[in-house]
């Protein structure tokens, strides 16, 4: 009887493969959702297909196991380790995140050795909590650019205004895209006040990073630090001063004007003065 349920469940997840390698539309919806009800009895047989279908039916197989819970935890675990396409292991980590709950955060910490490490993180900052934040900080220093980005990113959301140290030190990394993510993680927190005490140790990229996330946070303790930015050597960060201080409003804008002779620098401090007549 047993055997004959089980080619029953198998019939069902055939009969719905060719929706799951359609484009996105109602069919496809409804075909995942009928997955997901399956509940337990569905995961081998779904286990099964993965190895005999497309990429597309694939990615929506995965899906389902996702949403399905901790009872798909070892088939998405195993796809996740040993499926031979990087596609199916990617979706499957993405898919172990969304089984959500403890088993799930569990589970993600045995792929951190796994070269989808950087969705591994992403997806503890989804389901972590402020008890994880010294796991993902060793992975801000990890050789790979993605991995350091979903670090800072994961980081910001596990402990918040707690990583505002991290996050600054994150605004000097190499690689543009971990400085911007920093950069935007800073922009959503109460950053002020740490941005102004780091900036005399920041230069280049990590400076105009900390004087542009001051402007937008629109920080006005921020304005005679900035204000003496106005006459630093480098011109970029001149600009990105200038535009801070039209945010906050500042004098010494039309001051620094009369000395500046960068016609880029010049045309924000012109600008900048003009929105502080007209804010």
């Amino acid at each position: 009887m047993w055997v004959l349920v089980v080619l029953g469940i198998s019939g069902v997840v055939g009969n719905f493969l060719s929706a799951l390698e359609g484009p996105d539309t109602p069919e496809r919806v409804v075909a995942v959702d009928r997955l997901v009800a399956l509940g337990g009895e569905g995961v081998v047989p779904m286990a099964e297909a993965l190895g005999e279908v497309g990429w597309r039916a694939r990615e929506g197989l995965l899906e389902a196991l996702g949403r399905m819970g901790p009872a798909a935890l070892p088939v998405l675990m195993r796809t996740a380790r040993m499926h031979p396409r990087t596609d199916a292991r990617r979706h499957a980590v993405l898919a172990v995140g969304n089984v959500r709950g403890s088993a799930a955060k569990d589970s993600l910490k045995q792929l951190l050795d796994t070269p989808e490490r950087d969705l591994v993180i992403e997806a503890i900052g989804e389901v972590g909590s402020l008890v994880d934040t010294a796991l993902v900080v060793r992975f801000l220093r990890d050789g790979n650019a993605d991995v350091r980005r979903q670090a800072v990113v994961a980081l910001a959301r596990l402990a918040g205004v707690l990583a505002v140290e991290r996050m600054i030190d994150a605004l000097a990394d190499v690689h543009h895209g971990v400085r911007y993510a920093a950069a935007g993680a800073l922009g959503d927190m109460d950053a002020g006040e740490m941005l102004v005490t780091r900036l005399d140790t920041l230069s280049g990229p990590a400076l105009y990073l900390a004087v542009r996330t001051l402007g937008h946070l629109q920080y006005r303790p921020a304005q005679k630090p900035l204000e003496r930015l106005l006459y630093v050597p480098d011109w970029a960060v001149r600009a990105v001063a200038a535009d801070a201080l039209a945010g906050i409003g500042s004098k010494e804008l039309e001051q620094a004007l009369a000395h500046e002779t960068h016609p880029f620098v010049r045309a924000r401090m012109v600008q900048g003065l003009q929105q502080n007549v007209n804010p």
